[in-house]
């Protein structure tokens, strides 16, 4: 646990910071900062544009990136990943591209009908709004939310059954970003592709935490962000079939995605590259690939750190619960019991403002999560302005989880 904290000069700071915001953004290895570094300063040239020799090595590292995103989420080829500025915008080249398909009756669109579960970041909602206000009034297209019960567990049975021969497509986070339950999403492509729906999946909150495959989940289309998986912010990637990838028109438009233009006539090229108009982010990039490369060299350690931290935490929470409770649960943690989670715990705290919980934390240096988390209709649902949410990763430690809980005892009594 300590070399792997070790690897992380965050925590070498002057910041004496107890760090559960995980969710938001994770630190940087040193790996990643160096690999960054050396992008801007010693492989400062365009890619995909010089035949020069600066410029042609920067472009290996460039497309080397690519396979090792490919390689993290164990796709077929590296040109089934296109890059973004996150996965908030690889939805958004998804949902409108799947908008112009479903305008043009392309055979990939079939239905009506958008299924997204409650519990879905906004990011993962929004755009499929936006796709069926766009196709108003020419398409009657509809979103029919699935929501939990409330305590946050899903029916998927109830779920198997919503979807018919008149869904288009299945909106579905791998990793809830504000419960931490891990969906069936292997099972629910399965049900989607049994009624030739999509299964659109939001693997955000799954890469830096569990192992991910989507080949065995064989799902559409798999969108991510670096920064939430130890890699820098303002770049992430997507997944999709070739399939699906063929048949998507360009988002954008503009330099290096052409094979010819004239006044008269344009021709794209084919995909990654039809997805990425103008000049990278490609230091972003190059980070990365980094991060992708340090997420598998650690994934087994991850999954063993990170369960015994998220096993400790539950146990302080219950016997604090105990400790405070007189006749009912004053923590009430919220979110599926009965499946796999991450290191993420959301609860909320009877007849105690969170807000002001969060600023006594706030002045003991314990940075953490109070809110709706970008999941308000989930919060709606359950009746709830929000939670506290404690998001771990594998550089945590016992010790912090122990002085967490003390400085929460301490805020709740005041």
């Amino acid at each position: 646990m300590r070399d792997f904290r070790k690897q992380f000069p965050f925590f070498d700071s002057s910041v004496s910071s107890i760090y559960f915001d995980n969710a938001a953004t994770t630190q940087k290895p040193q790996c990643v900062i160096d690999a960054i570094g050396h992008a801007n300063i010693q492989q400062s040239a365009n890619v995909h544009r010089s035949s020069y020799q600066l410029a042609a090595s920067v472009t290996d590292a460039y497309e080397s990136a690519r396979n090792d995103v490919a390689q993290l989420i164990n796709a077929a080829t590296a040109e089934q990943i296109f890059w973004s500025k996150g996965a908030t915008e690889s939805l958004n080249l998804l949902a409108h591209g799947l908008g112009e398909l479903c305008r043009s009756e392309h055979p990939i669109w079939q239905g009506n009908e958008i299924i997204i579960l409650t519990s879905e970041h906004h990011a993962n909602i929004l755009p499929w709004q936006q796709l069926v206000e766009r196709l108003k009034p020419e398409k009657k297209l509809r979103i029919t939310p699935l929501s939990p019960d409330y305590n946050g567990n899903y029916d998927y049975i109830k779920l198997r059954s919503a979807i018919t021969d008149n869904t288009a497509i299945v909106a579905v986070a791998h990793v809830s970003n504000a419960l931490g339950c891990v969906h069936p999403v292997a099972d629910i492509t399965k049900w989607a592709h049994q009624h030739q729906a999509l299964c659109i999946v939001d693997g955000t909150q799954a890469l830096a935490h569990i192992q991910v495959d989507v080949q065995a989940l064989n799902c559409d289309a798999y969108v991510g962000s670096s920064h939430k998986m130890f890699g820098p912010t303002g770049v992430g990637f997507g997944y999709a079939t070739h399939v699906l990838l063929d048949a998507l028109p360009p988002y954008q438009v503009g330099g290096e995605m052409i094979e010819y233009v004239s006044f008269d006539e344009v021709r794209y090229q084919s995909y990654p590259l039809k997805f990425e108009a103008g000049t990278p982010n490609i230091s972003g990039v190059i980070g990365m690939g980094a991060a992708a490369r340090f997420v598998q060299q650690h994934h087994s350690m991850i999954l063993q750190i990170e369960h015994h931290l998220h096993q400790h935490l539950l146990e302080q929470l219950a016997v604090l619960n105990t400790d405070l409770a007189v006749e009912s649960n004053l923590i009430t943690i919220v979110g599926a019991k009965n499946l796999e989670r991450i290191s993420l715990c959301s609860f909320v705290l009877t007849g105690i403002s969170h807000y002001d919980v969060l600023r006594l934390l706030d002045r003991d240096n314990i940075a953490l999560r109070v809110g709706h988390h970008c999941a308000m209709p989930l919060m709606q649902h359950l009746g709830i302005d929000g939670t506290i949410r404690v998001s771990l990763c594998a550089y945590n430690t016992i010790a912090e989880i122990d002085l967490f809980i003390n400085a929460l005892s301490t805020a709740i009594r005041y």
